[in-house]
């Protein structure tokens, strides 16, 4: 009697596997984990250097980037009131300190100024621009045409004075998106980055010609 009820715990055994093994060969090989990608922002300077030269130099603060668009996931927005993360698609660095950095870097290739240093820094600088940006999403209300938006806010100022601001401007770029992947988004955004920056350029150029306080 035990040996007969062990045969039948085997059998159970065995059957139990079989269903297991066909159970799994009927949902099919596995899939790959979905791989994350990240994207840089490289707006680049071209063109001659800026001729009329200001021997002062500049300090850059660390701009701010307003909710939700400050951490690294891409923001997309669906609707007029919807927005949608991309936790797959996603920047390598904070907005905050990609937009700093190629402002800093676009102003140096600029040569507009002595000096362009970060706000850590010990070198002597007269003059500070901050920066903040309230928007950075890719726009797909319209499937058929998607495009790019950023908008930032600049402040340059004397550090040294509490006199008035010598420039208060706000920039908005929209520039179309190619198709609908990750990687025509963010080079839209270059595109739209790089309009903001040589305007800002031209912005502060003209800002400080028209300084009576240098």
């Amino acid at each position: 009697m035990k040996e007969r009820a062990m045969t039948w715990l085997a059998r159970g055994a065995l059957i139990g596997c079989v269903l297991l093994a066909n159970a799994c060969s009927l949902s099919g090989p596995s899939r790959p984990a979905p791989v994350k990608q990240s994207y840089l922002l490289n707006a680049e300077r071209t063109g001659p250097t800026n001729a009329g030269h200001i021997p002062l130099a500049l300090r850059v603060n660390r701009f701010v980037v307003a909710q939700p668009f400050d951490s690294r996931p891409l923001v997309y927005r669906a609707t007029d009131l919807r927005f949608e993360t991309d936790f797959y698609n996603e920047f390598l660095a904070l907005p905050a300190t990609m937009v700093t950095e190629r402002t800093m870097r676009w102003l140096a290739d600029a040569r507009l100024f002595s000096a362009i240093v970060p706000m850590n820094s010990n070198i002597d600088a007269r003059l500070v621009l901050e920066g903040s940006v309230w928007t950075l999403h890719g726009d797909y209300r319209n499937p058929q045409a998607p495009r790019a938006i950023i908008g930032i806010r600049f402040l340059l100022a004397r550090d040294d004075t509490e006199g008035p601001t010598l420039l208060d401007r706000s920039f908005t770029r929209s520039v179309p998106v190619a198709d609908r992947s990750p990687d025509q988004l963010v080079a839209a955004f270059d595109v739209a980055l790089s309009r903001i920056l040589a305007e800002l350029e031209v912005a502060m150029a003209a800002a400080l010609k028209n300084d009576k306080g240098r």
